[in-house]
């Protein structure tokens, strides 16, 4: 459990179980000090849920919305029929 500094903002270091976590907060260390006593007590009352990752898109996604942003303005006509498959 620890604060630090990193290229003028700072960061805090705490564990959950076994997974270390690392947050960076800003260029306040008081306001490091309060976040870290908050992330403990939260840890030690069983609140602590750190936001999951959203899933990355699928390709299909991915390509349809290339597609309406830049593809359509491109010269290459098999582009769509690539993008297709």
């Amino acid at each position: 459990m620890a604060i630090f500094q990193k290229e003028g903002s700072w960061y805090i270091d705490f564990y959950v179980g076994r997974t270390r976590m690392r947050e960076k907060i800003g260029p306040s260390k008081n306001l490091a000090n309060e976040v870290l006593r908050k992330r403990l007590s939260e840890v030690a009352e069983g609140k602590f849920f750190p936001d999951r990752r959203k899933a990355a898109p699928e390709f299909r996604e991915f390509t349809e919305k290339y597609w309406k942003l830049d593809g359509s303005r491109l010269k290459a006509r098999g582009l769509r029929g690539v993008l297709d498959r």
